[in-house]
């Protein structure tokens, strides 16, 4: 077992090829996909031998899964060697929090406070238990006390563990400046060691700036603190090549079950109300769970935020700004209303001290974060709360094999000893309670109920298939499907469309036009569903205008979801560059970490002029021709960490990480020189050029309120024309 693959995963594998018994089986358990806890993988050798065993756990990440991460940085720019190369025999597992086996060890998990999604494992064997939990921050920025819920289940993790490895990267002063960073001070890891009652802690992540000499003073510190609390723990900090021998107990210790970690739960489909009054931050922590298919409201204000929770979000993020008075008294009359039954609150507020946790923990608020908070973070841990409460169902179980394709038949489950009338009651109250058919009186859901049946489904059913016939639409009991299809290209991959939860319906399209199924419908979970028969749908389609309406705006819905994807995922088939919108929501993100952590962000706008006369001139192919000359010229000149995309007909947009004006300059000048290279190498006509650049290190929070900055163009004597400045 293996945890994290930093840089010293090339020794690790070295020595493992020469020392372990064949054959070698590796189960490496990654926190998340940070460069430094990963950077180690493409150098570490078992991967590079045949009949190596690998199998990788970690969570899911924010834009893409585990496997795709893992093979980002094994591309050509990068290595030599793509990972669907490597000869070894590789799976993925994304975890969430819960346990899994690992042989006859047991491994337990729980998400981190980081600005990533992250997973601390607890690994326990022979009644011997060791937790890894780095990367991770304290709840509050000041932690005189573990009063608040995200503490205090974070020092239930560590209980009663006979090693913590625990992220202590800060001293105290150091941590004042990076606050939201994700990492923890020296004194927080010591404090919920001793609280767990934890019987030694090695301190690591250590502060690139500390040299050994400020290791050793901080080790010193931590032990007198273990002293000052007549703790018996041994605290040390972690050093290169130190090994640690902790022999099995007859005693074994348990701890209290959980459900499984494997198959993280969707969150497509749950629903956040952001009851915030800084509308722009409350537009970035939209834009970032759209991404994972959370549905967001926003409310400006209290009576907007009443409003709001008509629709039973799943969780409400409320600013004490918003409220008038005392939001923890908002937040207990929420909790005290019976329509708001499960739903989770979160509270943001500028005075989190002792008292204000003290009143969060006796409301059982689901969070408290204080003001000002990094976006990222609050993502990353409203992300967190969001899996555990739509994963809280889940059963554990060890560990096996993906379930086969079965067929796509129904089993019909009828509940034991329920008579004809009981079951038809079921039937109506599954209806009134689906959004689409909660208009209609009790005589016409029970004229719908008649003749529907209720069917059971294993989770890895495929329960409808592209192409086929549909006899009915069925409405989701329980469990959660994924909507997915393939183009008229058989060798591109499958696409995901949507997911689907508990009130949601499928299988409406071909019940309305009666054609075939236009996406296949798959169970995530094991999945219960009301299938009601075509014709009886179609008549309260025809006689009832509420059903239709909304009919119609779930499609609505259901096309817009799919149109944004496109756009906003969708590269420009000319240039293979990203769009507009894409652009914008990637500056976002980036712009949020510039101010965060202190870098400069430059724009470029490239317009090739007189673009409308070359398709005159001399035809529209010649105009495309340019257009990827210029693109690939672009390409050439940036690195692979700045962000293209084609903003016009004949313009480009540049987003350039990490670089000041001077910086911006330098690719000016190496995309016009490869831009009159490529035009050589192509034979294609002169083009006139023009680039405009604005660099700043305070960066605005939209992009087009950087593009208000870009400099005034200025043509240069020459075939391809650049902007000698950057402002």
């Amino acid at each position: 077992i293996v945890l994290d693959c930093g840089t010293g995963a090339r020794v690790l594998g070295e020595t493992l090829l020469e020392e372990a018994q064949s054959p070698l089986r590796v189960n490496l358990l990654i926190t998340h996909t940070h460069w430094d806890h990963i950077q180690g993988f493409p150098f570490f050798a078992p991967i590079f031998e045949p009949g190596v065993e690998l199998t990788v756990y970690a969570p899911a990440g924010f834009q893409q899964n585990l496997e795709n991460a893992m093979a980002g940085q094994m591309q050509y720019s990068y290595f030599p060697v793509k990972l669907q190369d490597l000869r070894s025999r590789m799976r993925f597992y994304t975890v969430d929090e819960g346990a899994f086996n690992i042989g006859n060890a047991l491994v337990e998990t729980q998400y981190l406070n980081h600005p990533a999604p992250t997973i601390g494992y607890r690994v326990t064997i022979g009644g011997v238990s060791v937790v890894y939990a780095t990367d991770h921050e304290p709840f509050t920025p000041t932690h005189a006390s573990l009063w608040h819920p995200g503490d205090a289940k974070h020092v239930e993790f560590l209980s009663n563990a006979d090693l913590v490895i625990h992220d202590a990267q800060y001293t105290e002063d150091e941590y004042i400046s990076k606050v939201g960073w994700g990492h923890s001070t020296v004194t927080y890891a010591t404090d919920v060691a001793l609280e767990a009652g934890a019987r030694r802690l090695a301190l690591t992540h250590h502060d690139p700036q500390h040299d050994d000499a400020a290791i050793e003073r901080i080790e010193a510190l931590c032990k007198a603190r273990g002293a000052a609390n007549r703790s018996k723990i041994e605290i040390m900090a972690a050093a290169e090549g130190a090994e640690l021998y902790l022999p099995e107990v007859a005693q074994k210790r348990t701890r209290r079950g959980a459900q499984s970690a494997l198959g993280a739960p969707s969150l497509a489909g749950s629903r956040v109300l952001l009851g915030m009054d800084d509308l722009a931050q409350a537009q970035q922590i939209a834009d970032m769970l759209a991404a994972d298919g959370v549905t967001t409201d926003v409310a400006a204000d209290e009576p907007a935020l009443v409003t709001a929770l008509s629709s039973h979000p799943n969780m409400v993020i409320l600013d004490a700004a918003l409220v008038t008075g005392d939001v923890f008294a908002v937040a207990a009359n929420l909790l005290k209303d019976r329509r708001n039954a499960g739903l989770a609150i979160v509270v943001l507020t500028e005075h989190l001290d002792d008292a204000a946790l003290r009143r969060s923990a006796a409301l059982g608020l689901t969070d408290c974060l204080a003001k000002p908070f990094s976006p990222p973070l609050v993502h990353a841990r409203v992300r967190a709360w969001l899996a555990r409460r739509t994963g809280q169902k889940r059963p554990y179980a060890p560990m096996a094999a993906p379930p086969p394709d079965v067929q796509s038949q129904p089993l019909a489950l009828p509940r034991r000893g329920a008579t004809g009338t009981a079951a038809q009651a079921k039937k109506v109250q599954v209806l009134a309670d689906a959004p689409l058919f909660s208009s209609l009186s009790r005589q016409d859901l029970r004229a719908l109920a008649e003749g529907a049946r209720f069917c059971s489904y294993l989770s890895g059913t495929v329960v409808l298939r592209q192409g086929q016939q549909t006899n009915g639409m069925q409405v989701i009991v329980s469990g959660r499907v994924r909507v997915y299809g393939r183009g008229r290209d058989q060798q591109a991959g499958d696409v995901l469309l949507q997911e689907l939860g508990p009130g949601e319906v499928f299988g409406e399209m071909g019940l309305i036009d009666g054609l075939s199924v236009s996406a296949s419908v798959l169970t995530l979970t094991r999945v219960r569903t009301l299938l009601l028969p075509a014709a009886q749908v179609l008549h309260e389609l025809e006689h009832s205008p509420a059903v239709s309406f909304r009919m119609m705006q779930m499609l609505a819905k259901r096309l817009r979801q799919a149109d944004r994807l496109l756009m906003r995922d969708g590269p420009d088939a000319l240039t293979g560059l990203m769009n507009r919108l894409a652009l914008a929501e990637a500056y976002r993100r980036e712009a949020a970490s510039s101010r965060r952590r202190g870098y400069s962000l430059a724009l470029l706008h490239v317009d090739i002029q007189g673009m409308r006369n070359i398709n005159t001139l001399h035809g529209h192919e010649q105009g495309d021709m340019a257009m990827q000359a210029v693109a690939d010229a672009l390409r050439h000149a940036c690195r692979e960490s700045d962000l293209l995309a084609r903003d016009d007909d004949d313009e480009f947009l540049v987003l350039l990480s990490d670089t000041e004006a001077d910086g911006a300059k330098l690719t000016i000048g190496r995309f016009q020189r490869r831009l009159t290279e490529v035009l050589d190498q192509r034979a294609l006509m002169d083009l006139a050029v023009t680039v405009r650049a604005a660099a700043t290190d305070e960066p605005p929070a939209s992009l087009e309120e950087l593009e208000a900055r870009l400099s005034p163009p200025h043509a240069l004597p020459d075939r391809t024309t650049a902007l000698a400045g950057a402002t």
